[in-house]
């Protein structure tokens, strides 16, 4: 009986993964992950290079070992192009991992952007930068633990890995002040190639195009307090997701913008195929930025399902 249990649960595993992997991962950390987010970000930071680590464990008491883990590395920096423009590049690299069968995937992008700087004036200047982001991805799973009744004992009409290339865009545009008011908004079109996903030998599953656009504010009310909300909503096949919030950040110093603590409240909504929406997850994040070094700590908190998701993520900035 016990066999007959693992079976019946391997079996919806491996249903549930291969729907669940015919979509890019995100982080709820989304203004922590800017390489992830938009290509067109790439570069666009006070700052000579940056460094950005983050991780993500997803319904670890669910789960268990099986949880969904995943992590990325992101390096970008920029360089002088004239009086008002520069060019940015980076290097991103992601991993995630899931299930007893040990579904995952490694991405390895290479980012580059161009940004101009206009209608510059000593207290403010707007900005819009334009990236491509050039991909390669491998995904596999253990073909021997995925068993079905009556079946042989592998599954000898699938590969147990793939790889493809991917090729994805993004604009963007800012406006900063010496006051702390800033507005950036930014869109983002991904796996612009569709390419085939299919672990089927003989079938054909090409990966959505996926959709972002995303924005973010800051707004100062004190000498120390600023408001900033955000939002970003991706589409990607029948699945659309809006994530909205609003963080406050309190300043160390106001004078230097590089040190301050903000602590936030996402609400993330889904949309399904009849246009009804509905808050599925709300997202609690709290960041310490001090000096060169930044630390995020959030926690997703699902309605529908009994368990949550922890995510860290640690950046640096090298200034000169």
């Amino acid at each position: 009986m016990k066999n007959i249990l693992q079976i019946i649960a391997s079996s919806i595993f491996l249903l549930l993964s291969f729907n669940i992997y015919s979509q890019d991962v995100f982080f709820s950390q989304y203004e922590n992950t800017p390489l992830n987010l938009n290509p067109s970000l790439t570069g666009n930071f006070d700052g000579k290079a940056r460094l950005f680590l983050n991780y993500r464990n997803q319904w670890p008491s669910l789960l268990k070992q099986a949880s969904y883990k995943t992590g990325s590395l992101s390096l970008d920096s920029k360089f002088k192009i004239g009086n008002s423009s520069k060019l940015g590049i980076g290097f991103n690299t992601l991993f995630d991992r899931a299930g007893s069968l040990n579904f995952g995937s490694n991405q390895f992008n290479f980012l580059t952007s161009i940004m101009h700087n206009f209608i510059k004036t000593k207290k403010s200047y707007h900005s819009i930068s334009f990236g491509v982001n050039f991909g390669y991805i491998n995904r596999q799973f253990d073909i021997d633990k995925a068993k079905f009744p009556g079946q042989k004992d592998s599954l000898e009409e699938y590969n147990s890995k793939i790889h493809f290339f991917n090729f994805s865009t993004g604009l963007s545009w800012e406006y900063k002040s010496k006051s702390r008011l800033s507005f950036q908004l930014g869109t983002s079109i991904n796996t612009i190639n569709r390419p085939n996903i299919s672990f089927h030998k003989s079938s054909v599953y090409k990966l959505n195009v996926r959709f972002n656009l995303h924005g973010n504010s800051e707004v100062p009310l004190f000498k120390k307090v600023s408001l900033i909300p955000s939002f970003m909503y991706i589409s990607q096949g029948n699945d659309d997701v809006l994530s909205i919030g609003l963080a406050n950040k309190w300043y160390f110093k106001p004078e230097n913008f590089s040190n301050y603590f903000q602590i936030g409240l996402h609400g993330r909504k889904y949309i399904d195929n009849t246009g009804k929406s509905y808050f599925t997850t709300y997202i609690l994040t709290a960041i310490i930025d001090i000096n060169a070094f930044s630390i995020g700590l959030s926690y997703d908190r699902f309605l529908n399902i009994d368990d949550g998701a922890y995510e860290l993520s640690i950046g640096y900035i090298i200034s000169k």
